[in-house]
């Protein structure tokens, strides 16, 4: 069975610029938009969330990556979301033979699976924003990591916002993060290039690894 490797690597290469030109990302039939960047705060404190924003009558619009994996691991996509007009954000991840795909409520706090034998995960983080995250084992050395949102749901099948609806309908996207991993971990910010972190050192004292007793000192009252 797969563990939690001691370490992630973020292989989104620019995890909070989900804009088209240079950054790889592809939004189907130019229905769905980065409509405003760096539009509100995200979860870091920083005004750095990106509005993502229906702009036609198209009902089936969803944002998409590719990216090369290793065949028969297990890997993770999560994304921070918060509300806007609509509140259920989607997350997928395809391939030739396998699709995972899960909704996650950004008012109540849950998530399910829509597709696929996969894992799915929703967390508040706080000032209305969830870390929704997806896992699935896959066959190949490619996958599309996918993202977009809707109305409503049902266990069976996306309810997308109706075309009558029109432009104009939004939901704030923060920090995408593919991984080899079970599970989503410490989100890891790149620039434009995949970033690795240690998953053993998020403490104020440093690392505790290979740590003997003589190494550690009480603080003082």
């Amino acid at each position: 069975a797969a563990v939690r490797k001691s370490s992630t690597t973020n292989l989104i290469p620019y995890s909070e610029d989900f804009s088209e030109s240079g950054y790889g990302w592809n939004y189907s039939a130019n229905a769905l938009e980065l409509t405003e960047s760096n539009s509100i705060i995200s979860p870091d404190g920083t005004q750095s969330a990106d509005k993502i924003s229906k702009t036609t009558g198209r009902i089936y619009a969803y944002s998409f990556r590719a990216e090369t994996i290793i065949s028969g691991q297990p890997y993770s996509w999560s994304m921070f979301m918060k509300k806007g007009t609509h509140d259920i954000g989607y997350l997928a991840l395809t391939q030739a033979d396998t699709t995972y795909k899960a909704y996650f409520d950004l008012t109540n706090g849950t998530s399910g699976l829509l597709l696929g034998n996969a894992n799915t995960n929703i967390e508040d983080v706080g000032n209305g924003w969830f870390r929704c995250s997806l896992q699935g084992v896959f066959s190949t050395t490619d996958v599309d990591v996918r993202f977009n949102f809707g109305m409503s749901y049902s266990t069976s099948n996306e309810n997308w916002p109706s075309s009558s609806e029109g432009a104009g309908l939004y939901v704030y996207f923060w920090g995408a993060q593919l991984e080899e991993q079970t599970q989503a971990e410490t989100y890891a910010k790149t620039t434009g290039l995949p970033v690795t972190i240690d998953l053993f050192t998020e403490n104020n004292y440093g690392t505790m690894t290979n740590m003997s007793a003589s190494d550690i000192v009480e603080d003082t009252p």
